[in-house]
């Protein structure tokens, strides 16, 4: 079996990495693969083809910023791309984050409706179905919106700074994506399979799959690490972690607890925050993290793992920290409380709750069993493979 996997990136962040990872699995498993991204660079290990270059990424963002054309632009990459792809001839094309300033859907899958081809596309967002942003709720009469819900929407992520095109991006998605009876749909929470089987994607096959993380990368190591590190005493930490520190993430929300937390603990975030963002003089910032390790002994440094999401779809932060034996506190939204087990974690109601279980560890019971299973990327991963095969 020929797969060909379609990304923004390959080998960084979370998409990229379970690029990888479902690539290795593949590979092991006998079959052939290439991935194919469109920013930033590939671990050379593997079989890739580059979407584009940079110029062609900054003029998507151009045309993104100036006329709302997110996923509409990169043209002559998405050309060249589709000629790849005849010459590649793969069984099966798994498609995974087309945004990101770098293909064209339309010219992608004016192509893809031609051919006889399984397709499966894994969301990781709802930007697919949603009128501009990455990530959207349900509006009045819980159905979903086919336009910007407030004018403002415009400069969340994709930003377009001047123009709203969201009803007319809306309904070119809807057209576009509608047509391949080949297309199958994997969505890594049921919270998002919820989403998708509101959407103009309901007549098509749905499945989730949840995310998986690597348990021989994340496991309990050096609980004294950070204190060490940064001289911290006898100081209880308190831990997020993101790429980058955007709103969504609870920025915000990490800045009112290093307020209103008492000097037994300390707050320490990993992760870059965006250049003129303030936070607390409280906080420790750890802005790059050189490897996995060292990530893995952060995690188990920290007395409280905490993620105040206000919008996400399935955090492998919680799982990692899990994986490290750590409590964890999160919020309700989304697929969140799908990646949290009884008794090691619990999810905040609001910010005096949050404070509270901050101060009162008694919901933690570390004698309850943990079970790995639910959150290894091997059986993640397997299950792609079951799929892909009986399909």
């Amino acid at each position: 079996m020929r797969v060909l996997i379609v990304n923004s990136v390959c080998g960084i962040g979370s998409t990229g990495r379970i690029c990888t990872d479902l690539y290795d699995e593949l590979v092991s498993d006998g079959h052939e693969c290439c991935i194919a991204y469109g920013r930033g660079t590939a671990p050379n290990q593997y079989n890739t083809y580059k979407i584009g270059n940079k110029v062609d990424n900054y003029w998507h963002v151009l045309e993104t910023r100036l006329f709302d054309n997110h996923g509409f632009a990169s043209r002559r990459a998405t050309k060249k791309f589709v000629d790849f792809i005849d010459a590649y001839s793969p069984d099966i094309i798994h498609l995974h984050n087309l945004h990101g300033y770098y293909l064209n859907v339309k010219y992608l899958f004016s192509y893809l409706n031609k051919k006889d081809i399984k397709i499966f596309w894994t969301f990781h967002d709802c930007w697919n179905f949603s009128p501009h942003s990455a990530y959207i709720d349900r509006v009045a009469n819980n159905e979903l919106p086919t336009r910007n819900t407030y004018s403002s929407e415009r400069l969340e992520y994709p930003k377009s700074l001047f123009i709203s095109r969201s009803r007319h991006n809306y309904n070119k998605k809807k057209k576009i994506f509608t047509v391949n009876n080949n297309l199958n749909i994997i969505t890594p929470s049921k919270w998002l399979e919820g989403l998708v089987k509101s959407s103009f994607f309901s007549n098509n096959e749905i499945i989730t799959i949840n995310n998986g993380i690597d348990l021989n990368a994340f496991y309990r190591d050096d609980t004294t690490y950070l204190k060490r590190l940064l001289e911290l005493e006898d100081k209880k930490i308190l831990l997020g972690v993101a790429n980058i520190w955007e709103p969504r993430k609870g920025l915000n929300t990490f800045n009112n607890i290093a307020q209103g937390i008492s000097d037994e603990f300390q707050v320490i975030l990993v992760g870059k925050i965006p250049a003129g963002v303030k936070i607390h003089s409280k906080i420790i910032v750890l802005d790059q993290v050189n490897s996995t390790e060292e990530l893995r002994k952060i995690y188990s440094s920290a007395y409280i793992f905490i993620n105040p999401t206000s919008v996400d779809n399935y955090p492998t932060t919680n799982l990692e920290a899990s994986a490290c034996g750590v409590p964890i506190i999160t919020s309700s939204v989304g697929g969140t409380p799908e990646t949290i087990q009884k008794g090691r974690g619990i999810i905040f109601q609001n910010f005096d709750d949050l404070l509270n279980k901050i101060s009162f560890l008694g919901w933690f019971n570390e004698n309850i069993e943990f079970d790995s299973k639910k959150i290894d990327k091997e059986v993640s991963f397997k299950k792609y493979l079951e799929v892909f095969e009986r399909r």
